[in-house]
């Protein structure tokens, strides 16, 4: 008889040859539901628009536009504050922004 695989070689064995379930209709329905809500939360996290965008690099990269672009328009019209010596955005000041210069 041959002894029962542990931890990494069972996920070795596993992904060399393979994972194979047999569900009824019934369970696989519940694991896909069950994957398809983890997936959609995690979306939800990575998707999430933040709230604080820190240097003008980060606010570029929000905007889709160049730091060149976002230090030309600081001294006139773009929203931000300064911490110490930092540049700090809020992010839906900078969508109100951006939406007013459409």
């Amino acid at each position: 008889m041959a002894p029962s695989l542990r931890g990494a070689e069972a996920r070795r064995e596993a992904a060399a040859g393979g994972l194979q379930l047999s569900l009824d209709e019934a369970a696989l329905e519940a694991l896909v539901e069950a994957v398809a809500e983890r997936v959609l939360s995690r979306m939800g996290e990575i998707g999430s628009r933040p709230r604080w965008l820190y240097g003008a690099a980060a606010a570029a990269a929000y905007m889709g536009t160049s730091r060149n672009s976002v230090y030309k328009r600081l001294h006139h019209e773009l929203p931000h504050r300064r911490v110490g010596s930092r540049l700090v955005f809020d992010a839906q000041e900078l969508d109100e922004w951006m939406d007013q210069q459409r």
